[in-house]
């Protein structure tokens, strides 16, 4: 159950991911207007418009579960998952192999 929990979740990351970058590309090449709201504002205003099906079904304890799962998982990567910045750790001297050598 996991397994599937996280790949979905993966999935679901690469698609939010693709939207966002291709409006941070539109923002960039100057297609928007200046007074367009922040991308984030647009990015909520986008995904209630797109997911809405989803609160006309029947009862709401679905929704409300997915979202209090979507909570803890946020939560528990915030708090498990360190992101490193790159440039602040060593380069690893690359060792070439020699072919057949083990």
């Amino acid at each position: 159950m996991l397994d599937a929990f996280v790949q979905q979740l993966i999935e679901t990351t690469f698609t939010l991911i693709t939207i966002v970058e291709t409006m941070v590309r539109f923002h960039e090449r100057g297609s928007s207007s200046a007074d367009a709201p922040p991308i984030p504002d647009v990015l909520r205003n986008v995904l209630a418009s797109a997911l809405t099906p989803l609160s006309k079904r029947p009862g709401d304890e679905g929704l409300t579960a997915a979202t209090r799962v979507l909570g803890d998982a946020t939560d528990l990567m915030c708090s498990d998952i360190y992101i490193v910045d790159p440039t602040r750790v060593p380069r690893r001297e690359r060792h070439t192999r020699t072919r057949g050598a083990h």
